[in-house]
């Protein structure tokens, strides 16, 4: 994993080294360092330009938007992408998505308590399946 974002920062140091002077200047000195000081040594690819996004790994795409976000773009621009996330973070870890599909509501006295079912399979079925799935 640590060489994945060695070669990762390789590969923005490299962008970075495409870009022109005053947008590498909006970036802090202190991140450039944290870059240049974690690149890979071993790891060698040549990027001559920024037309085929596709050549760069995916940690590299993040990096890249990170410091797109953080530096590069103007206040409106940053608070929109801020948005964004915050409303893809809010639908992938809602609570309607983590915990409602595995209620089971359960009512005494005109009180209603939601119960967390955790498998609805029988013990013998989960042994069958996890045995199958070592199998394979």
């Amino acid at each position: 994993m640590e060489d994945n974002f060695g070669e990762a920062f390789y590969e923005v140091d490299k962008i970075l080294n495409l870009m022109p002077k005053e947008l590498v200047e909006k970036i802090p000195h202190s991140f450039q360092k944290i870059i240049n000081d974690n690149k890979s040594t071993t790891y060698n690819k040549e990027i001559k330009g920024l037309e085929n996004l596709n050549i760069l790994k995916k940690e590299t795409i993040v990096i890249l938007s990170l410091i797109y976000r953080d530096f590069l773009c103007d206040k409106t621009e940053k608070e929109k992408i801020l948005e964004k996330e915050q409303k893809i973070i809010e639908e992938r870890y809602s609570y309607d998505k983590l915990f409602k599909k595995n209620m089971i509501t359960y009512c005494t006295n005109n009180e209603c308590t939601d119960l967390v079912t955790i498998n609805k399979d029988k013990w013998y079925k989960r042994i069958i399946s996890f045995f199958k799935n070592k199998r394979n």
